[in-house]
């Protein structure tokens, strides 16, 4: 089992540095809109052959020297598809063997020939800084995806179900009429003040992000921590844990009455066994820039599980207990979690010192 969650964790850690290098290999792509179909016996259309032929050596130079990161995509003006590009781009039927530079700078068509130099230039320029809207809908769905996943993972852990489990547990059993409503209204009562708690350390936690000079610092310690306690949670490094009897004194204490659940989730979110404040500070880290709206997904994220919870009450002790067996599991998949996000960051601070 640690083998498996240990090889997840790699191939996790691969994936995001690739998915990295994906979003930052920029291409340029080139639409030639060519017409080759000449009378070579007519006059007055020899300048227009003249400049199909220049046209196509000068892409078929650019191809081989730039390599991957230029795409040229061969289209026959008078095609179906050719035509399409032709309403697409406003042009007119005789602006044959057009060269389009992502779908927005047209050059040549009819009798030009492409000057060679501008057009390298406009491909230097467009790799400096290509597309940033197309990278920008990368980023929003990276963000959506990454704040979720570590703000469902800072709240889906054995530790949690097992306290919210206790929770619902002792408070049935201090009253004879205990409905699921009361226990759907704990479990949610101790998520909010759980989550509330997340929410007050990510701001404080960006507060000193906003200060340049322990920026650096904050977040070096930051991936160290997520990295060891990742290790912890893949059982490749044993830190000293709360054992299960912690958790049930504290239940029983607080599982009483509205306000001592509250306080019990604010108490138990920093005294949490599954690191979830390592969650928090790391998303604070990643998505600095885009702040406020990381922090909405991952406070969505992380209150999905305590939804489910609350909805699925009267079965709680026995989810709690399924939880527990796959324990490994669970927090394997929240060690590759922290380790790849970690990982992520420090390979970008370290490309940003060099």
């Amino acid at each position: 089992m640690r083998r498996a969650i240990f090889t997840s964790c790699i191939i996790i850690i691969f994936l995001c540095i690739t998915g990295v290098a994906y979003c930052s290999s920029q291409r340029v792509r080139i639409e030639f809109l060519y017409h080759d179909k000449f009378c070579q016996y007519c006059p007055e259309m020899i300048e227009e052959y003249v400049a199909y032929v220049h046209n196509r050596d000068v892409l078929a130079n650019i191809q081989r020297d730039y390599g991957e990161k230029v795409v040229v995509e061969y289209i026959f003006f008078f095609s179906e598809e050719g035509l399409k590009r032709v309403k697409q781009y406003g042009l007119s039927l005789r602006d044959w063997n057009v060269i389009i530079v992502n779908g927005k700078i047209i050059l040549g068509g009819g009798k030009k020939c492409v000057n060679e130099t501008m057009l390298r230039e406009i491909i230097d320029s467009q790799l400096a800084g290509l597309d940033q809207e197309e990278l920008g809908r990368y980023a929003g769905l990276g963000i959506i995806a990454s704040a979720f996943v570590l703000g469902f993972f800072e709240s889906f852990s054995p530790c949690v179900l097992i306290m919210l489990s206790f929770i619902v547990g002792y408070a049935s059993s201090e009253r004879s009429g205990f409905q699921m409503r009361e226990g759907f209204l704990k479990v949610m009562i101790f998520g909010i003040s759980f989550i509330l708690s997340s929410v007050i350390l990510s701001y404080i936690f960006n507060m000193f992000l906003s200060m340049a000079t322990l920026k650096l610092y904050l977040t070096l310690v930051t991936c160290l921590l997520a990295i060891i306690f990742g290790l912890n949670l893949l059982g490749l490094l044993r830190l000293p844990e709360r054992s299960k009897s912690l958790m049930r004194k504290a239940a029983k204490k607080y599982a009483i009455s509205y306000a001592k659940i509250f306080l019990l989730g604010v108490i138990f979110y920093y005294l949490d066994p599954c690191v979830a404040p390592v969650f928090v500070s790391l998303t604070t880290a990643v998505f600095s820039e885009t702040f406020n709206f990381a922090l909405l997904l991952f406070c969505i994220g992380a209150f999905i599980p305590f939804i489910g919870a609350g909805l699925l009450v009267g079965s709680l002790s026995k989810i709690s207990r399924e939880a527990y067996k796959h324990r490994n599991l669970i927090r394997g998949i929240s060690g590759a979690i922290l380790i790849g996000y970690a990982s992520y960051i420090l390979f970008h601070l370290i490309t940003a010192l060099m």
